[in-house]
């Protein structure tokens, strides 16, 4: 029964280990079709993100401020009294 058990325990490492030569590890690196794009090559690029600023005039010796969009060209609200 003792060598049975033997043979079982021997059969089994054996199975193990040709098991993880068979499974080796390999690495696997994944890439994105990513597409480079040369600013200097292509003026059409767009930026999507609003950027604003505050603008300032004195009407009367009154100081005054309004919002700017810098990438839409447009005034967002009213001239207001600072």
């Amino acid at each position: 029964m003792k060598r049975l058990n033997k043979i079982i325990v021997c059969l089994g490492g054996v199975l193990v280990f040709s098991m993880g030569l068979n499974f080796s590890v390999q690495t696997i690196y994944a890439q994105e079709n990513v597409a480079i794009v040369d600013e200097g090559q292509n003026g059409d690029i767009e930026e999507y993100k609003n950027v604003y600023v505050w603008k300032y005039k004195v009407v009367n010796g009154n100081l005054y401020k309004r919002k700017y969009n810098i990438v839409t060209g447009e005034w967002v609200g009213k001239w207001m009294p600072v």
